[in-house]
C-alpha cells in the first residue's frame, strides 16, 4: 500500500484489512513524504493490533505510483496485494476466496476483487457487458478490464515474468495496467472474482471534487465547496463522515 496525506482513508483501509484477513499476511505501507499525521495513524494502529504484522516505510520524497516499486522489495511473500489506500471496507474472508480462486483457475495472474456499486460511489469499475463469466469448480471470475481502481492481487513469480524490474525509479505510473496487457500477451488471466467485495471510494464522489461536494453534502449535509485541498490527494480526519455505509453495503450484497 502507498499513500500521501490520507491518513483518515488510510487508518480505515488498515483496520478492514486486520479485520477481515485470516491467514498469514503482513502490511508493507510506503508513505510518499506526507506531512499530516500518517506517522501517528499507523503507529496507532499497530498499537489498536498488536498481533498484525505492519512494516511502515517513511520516504522523504513522493515517488506517487512509483512507490510500489519500493514496496515491493519488502515483500517475501508468494502473493502481492495492491490495496488501495481508500478501499474503505473489505469482505470478510476474502483471502481465502482469493487463494482458492488462484488454486482452480488456470493461468490466473492478476485477480481483482469486485467493488460495491451504490449511489454514494461506482467504484470505478465499467459496465457488465464488458465482460464474460468464467466458472472453474467452486470459483466464479469475470473476465474483462481489470485495474488498481479496487484491491488486486497477483503470484510475485508473474510479476517477474512481465518483465518489471522494481527499482524507485523506473517508470511506473499505471503498474497494474501494464502487468495485465504484458500478462495477457503471455496468455496470462486477468479477472475480477466474482462474489467477493470491496468499498472502494472511488469513481465520481472522490475522482471528480464538484461531483464529490455534491454528493457529501446531499447524503450529511455538510458543504466542501470552500475546501482549498484537493480531497482524492490530502482527506483529514475532519472531512470525513461516520463511514457505517461501506460494510453495511458488503453485508447486503451477500445477503
Amino acid at each position: 500500500m502507498i499513500t500521501h496525506n490520507r491518513s483518515a482513508f488510510l487508518k480505515l483501509s488498515l483496520e478492514t484489512i486486520i479485520q477481515n484477513t485470516a491467514g498469514d499476511y503482513e502490511i508493507i505501507v510506503l508513505d510518499n513524504a506526507s506531512t499530516d499525521d500518517t506517522t501517528a495513524v499507523v503507529t496507532g494502529v499497530k498499537k489498536q493490533f498488536p498481533q498484525a504484522k505492519i512494516k511502515y516505510i517513511k520516504s522523504d520524497f513522493n515517488y506517487g505510483t512509483n512507490g510500489y516499486a519500493l514496496a515491493f522489495l519488502e515483500s517475501d511473500y508468494n502473493f502481492i496485494v495492491d490495496f488501495d489506500d481508500d478501499i474503505l471496507a473489505i469482505q470478510q474472508h476474502w483471502d481465502n476466496d482469493v487463494r482458492r480462486a488462484f488454486a482452480e483457475v488456470d493461468n490466473l495472474a492478476f485477480l481483482a476483487l469486485d467493488v460495491i456499486q451504490d449511489q454514494y460511489t461506482e467504484g470505478a469499475k465499467p459496465e457488465m457487458h464488458n465482460y464474460r463469466l468464467h466458472t472453474v469448480k467452486n470459483t466464479t471470475v469475470q473476465i474483462g478490464p481489470t485495474g488498481g481502481w479496487f484491491a488486486v492481487t497477483t503470484r510475485q513469480r508473474y510479476y517477474e515474468l512481465g518483465g518489471f524490474i522494481f527499482l524507485p525509479n523506473k517508470p511506473f505510473r499505471l503498474e497494474d495496467g501494464d502487468f495485465v496487457r504484458k500478462g495477457n500477451k503471455r496468455g496470462l488471466v486477468s479477472a475480477i472474482l466474482a462474489g467477493t467485495f470491496v468499498y472502494h471510494a472511488s469513481g465520481p464522489i472522490w475522482n471528480a471534487r464538484g461531483k464529490y461536494h455534491h454528493v457529501w453534502k446531499q447524503k450529511y449535509g455538510v458543504d466542501f465547496s470552500q475546501e482549498t485541498v484537493n480531497m482524492v490527494d490530502a482527506v483529514k480526519h475532519e472531512d470525513l463522515p461516520e463511514f457505517d455505509v461501506p460494510q453495511k453495503a458488503i453485508a447486503l450484497k451477500n445477503r
